[in-house]
């Protein structure tokens, strides 16, 4: 059985995925409504404004750290015989996944120099995890895809 990294970060794959992430995470702010939503559209278009491709090479230098990170939850959901969904799954363990993924962006922006970028990180924050749980079923999507 090929691990997480090997299937998701292989030569062949790594590019398609790095664009499916970033259509995925476009989605997901677009998708957005209420104050939350304007508050994350309106971050979201800050940081395309000061640089437009921001996203597609933030997603490019993050990707092998998420994936990387979410390699042991792959084995376990392995282990177990595949048993649920693999949507189910995930949202069992949705909590775990926020902050894993949260620690290596965090980490990201604490040593970011950009004061815009940092700062609006920091507004948005607050609301990370829930919006990481709420992208679970289109990353559950994804692995599919791809395992």
């Amino acid at each position: 059985m090929a691990t997480l990294s090997e299937v998701m970060l292989s030569e062949e794959n790594r590019p398609k995925v790095l664009k499916d992430c970033v259509e995925i995470l476009e989605s997901e702010v677009r998708r957005k409504r209420g104050v939350t939503g304007m508050a994350i559209k309106a971050g979201f278009g800050v940081l395309k404004k000061v640089k437009p491709n921001m996203v597609e090479e933030a997603m490019d230098s993050l990707l092998d750290e998420f994936v990387h990170k979410l390699e042991p939850l792959h084995e376990e959901y392995e282990k177990s015989g595949r048993k649920e969904p693999l949507e189910s799954f995930l949202d069992h363990h949705k909590e775990r996944i926020a902050t894993a993924l949260l620690e290596i962006t965090d980490e990201r922006a604490q040593r970011s120099r950009a004061t815009l970028i940092k700062s609006t990180y920091q507004k948005l924050r607050p609301m990370a995890a829930k919006q990481i749980h709420e992208a679970l079923p289109a990353v559950a999507g994804l692995l599919k895809k791809y395992l």
